[in-house]
C-alpha cells in the first residue's frame, strides 16, 4: 500500500489523470469477471469473496475502456448503500485487507486516500498491473462488462442547497472556500428541459471517447480515456450548470494542456478573459476600454499585488454575504502572500473603485449561480456546435481546447455564443494558448 498523502497535489493529479471515477460502489457477478474470480480465489481469503467480485467489477469496466485505474471511496457509507442496492455483504475495512494483498502480490498498486477535514483530500486508487489485466478478455468484457451507461455519460446532478451542508468557516487562519459536505441532490424528474440537457451531455461524452486524446505529463504522449463530463446545478436546471470531469484530469495543471493532442493533432485553447466581472458590465451595457483589465489596479500594484493576487480577490469581494466577510478573507489571502501589513479593507477598496461597474454587485453570496450559468450556457453552445460534427472540444469552465485546424471556428463560435447568451460582445476578451 502506498499513501497518497505522501505526495504533493500535483503529483497526485499526475498519477491520477487517467483513472476511472467511481461515485459508488459496482457490483457485478458477470461471467466474463469467472476466470479473474477463481484465478485470485486462490490467493486470498475465502473472506475477501464478495469484495473481490467488487474489486473485479471495477477492474473490468477499467480494461473496458482503457483507463489505468479507479477511484474509489473507502468510507463505510458507501459499502453500507451498496449492500443494500446489491443485498451482499461488503465492508471497508475487508476491502482495504483485500487491496492490500493484492498490492502485496503484484496485482494492483493499491493508493490509501486521506481525509484531514478540509480541500487536501483525496479518494483512494487502484493501479492495474498486467499480472491482473492478462486475466481478463478484451472481448468479453465489451459484451459482457459493465458499461459506462446513461448515468455516467449523461449525469447532470441537482444540488438541494436547503439540504446540503456547505462550511464557509474562517478556522485556524484558513478560509474554508465552499466546502460542501453530505450532498443531497434532488430528483430532476419533472424539471423543465431536463430531457434536452442529459441527451446534449450524453452526445458530448460519446464523441469524446470515439476520438483518441493524448496529452504528455512527463512521460510521452499517453492516451486519456478517463474523460466524462458532468454538470452540477443548484436548486434548478437554471442556476450554475457547469462542465466538469469527475477526476483529476480536468484539474491538471495548465501547464500540461498544451502538450494535448486529438487524434494525434496538435490543440490550441482559446480562453475568455476577465470572464464573470466583464460579463457583469455588458450586461448592464458598460462598455471598457479594448486594454482595461479588472485585476491590474495601480494602487495595489504599488504596493506589491501583482495581478494573480488580485484575480484571487474577486471571489470575495463579489461573493461574500457582507464587506465584513471579505475583508475577512482578503485579509487571509494577503496574509498567505506575505502582505499582511497591507490593509484588507484597503485592498477591498480600491478593487472596487478600479471596477466600478461592480459596485452594485459587491457582497452578493448567490451572484456565482447567476454567473456560472452564463458561463455554463456559452459552453453549452460551444459543445453542441462542434459535438453534432463529432468534433471534440474540451472544456474549462470559460476556456475551450480543440484540433488547429478548428481554430477559426472555435474563434467565431465563441464571439456568436456570446452575444447570444450575454446580449453584446463589447467587453468580450479571448486570449489564444
Amino acid at each position: 500500500m502506498i499513501e497518497l498523502k505522501d505526495f504533493t497535489k500535483e503529483e497526485r493529479e499526475v498519477l491520477l489523470y487517467n483513472f476511472e471515477y467511481y461515485s459508488y460502489l459496482v457490483w457485478c457477478k458477470s461471467i466474463c469477471l469467472k476466470h479473474a474470480h477463481n484465478t485470485l480465489s486462490e490467493v486470498v481469503d475465502k473472506k475477501y469473496e464478495q469484495e473481490l467480485w467488487v474489486v473485479l467489477t471495477h477492474i473490468g469496466r477499467c480494461v473496458r475502456y482503457g483507463t489505468t485505474g479507479y477511484r474509489f471511496s473507502l468510507k463505510d457509507s458507501h459499502y453500507s448503500s451498496a449492500n443494500k442496492r446489491f443485498g451482499i455483504k461488503i465492508s471497508s475495512r475487508r476491502m482495504n485487507g483485500l487491496l492490500s494483498v493484492l498490492h502485496n502480490d503484484g496485482y494492483i498498486v493499491f493508493y490509501k486516500g486521506f481525509y484531514h477535514g478540509d480541500v487536501n483530500s483525496a479518494l483512494s486508487a487502484v493501479s492495474i498491473l498486467e499480472p491482473m489485466r492478462c486475466l481478463f478478455s478484451d472481448k468479453a468484457l465489451k459484451s459482457q462488462g459493465v458499461a459506462r451507461d446513461d448515468v455516467d455519460i449523461s449525469d447532470i446532478e441537482v444540488l438541494d442547497m436547503q439540504l446540503t451542508e456547505v462550511d464557509k468557516k474562517y478556522n485556524h487562519g484558513k478560509l474554508k472556500v465552499e466546502k460542501m459536505r453530505d450532498l443531497v441532490f434532488k430528483s430532476t424528474r419533472g424539471m423543465k428541459g431536463v430531457t434536452e440537457i442529459k441527451r446534449n451531455l450524453k452526445a458530448y461524452n460519446l464523441c469524446i471517447h470515439k476520438n483518441k486524446i493524448t496529452i504528455d505529463v512527463g512521460n510521452g504522449d499517453q492516451e486519456c480515456n478517463a474523460i466524462v463530463y458532468k454538470r452540477r446545478f443548484e436548486n434548478d436546471l437554471n442556476t450554475c450548470g457547469r462542465y466538469y470531469v469527475k477526476g483529476t484530469f480536468q484539474n491538471l495543471p495548465s501547464k500540461y494542456r498544451p502538450s494535448i493532442k486529438i487524434n494525434g493533432e496538435s490543440t490550441i485553447e482559446f480562453d475568455i478573459g476577465n470572464c464573470h466581472p466583464l460579463m457583469l458590465a455588458s450586461v448592464d451595457e458598460e462598455a471598457l476600454a479594448d486594454d482595461f483589465d479588472c485585476y491590474v489596479i495601480p494602487k495595489l500594484t504599488d504596493v506589491g499585488i501583482t495581478r494573480d493576487i488580485a484575480k484571487k480577490m474577486l471571489f470575495p469581494i463579489l461573493f461574500t454575504s457582507s464587506k465584513s466577510s471579505a475583508i475577512k478573507a482578503v485579509r487571509l489571502e494577503l496574509t498567505k502572500q506575505g502582505l499582511k501589513h497591507i490593509s484588507a479593507k484597503y485592498v477591498v477598496d480600491c478593487f472596487l473603485e478600479h471596477n466600478y461597474f461592480l459596485d452594485d454587485y459587491a457582497f452578493s453570496e448567490s451572484l456565482y449561480g447567476y454567473l456560472q450559468h452564463l458561463d455554463s450556457t456559452i459552453a453549452t453552445k460551444v459543445i453542441n456546435h462542434f459535438t453534432s460534427k463529432g468534433i471534440v472540444v474540451l472544456c474549462y469552465h470559460d476556456s475551450f481546447r480543440i484540433q488547429k485546424q478548428y481554430e477559426d471556428e472555435l474563434y467565431v463560435v465563441m464571439i456568436d455564443s456570446y452575444n447570444e447568451v450575454v446580449g453584446n460582445i463589447s467587453n468580450l476578451r479571448i486570449s489564444k494558448s
